[in-house]
Order: structure tokens, then sequence, then C-alpha cells
């Protein structure tokens, strides 16, 4: 299916008129602009300060994060 979806778009690309005027599809890399790539660090920390404080963390889920390490560390120490 995959082949076919890629044959297809293959003889649809054989098929552009000459003189079709560039647009992102059909143009090249070099006429294309780069979009500006922003850093990510400002959006990490807006996103942590949206967070809630966990200082209270829920003591059943605390309880089950135990209940799991301890498990986990069971199965590695049984592990060959």
């Amino acid at each position: 299916m995959r082949l076919l979806i890629l044959f297809v778009i293959l003889w649809l690309s054989a098929c552009t008129p000459e003189g079709l005027p560039d647009d992102p599809h059909s143009s090249t890399i070099d006429t294309l602009a780069m979009p500006e790539i922003l850093p990510l660090h400002s959006l990490l920390l807006l996103a942590e300060s949206d967070l809630p404080a966990a200082a209270d963390p829920d003591p059943d889920l605390a309880q089950r994060g135990a209940d799991l390490r301890a498990r986990a560390e069971a199965i590695r120490a049984a592990a060959p």
C-alpha cells in the first residue's frame, strides 16, 4: 500500500505543468524562507511555573510508588 501511494505521488509530480508558480510544495529549499527557531528553555520555565506545588504529595500515591520501586528492585535482583 505504501509503495502504491509513493508511486501515485511520483506520477502526479511528473505531470506538473511547466511554468507552475513556486509554492512550498514544488519549490526548492533555496527559495523557501527558513523559520525562526526559538529557544525552548523559556517555554520549559513557563510550563514549570504553571504547575502546582508538589510539597504535599498524595500519601496513597507515595506508598504505591514505594511498592513499585521495591518490586522493581526485587525483579532486578532475581534476574540473572
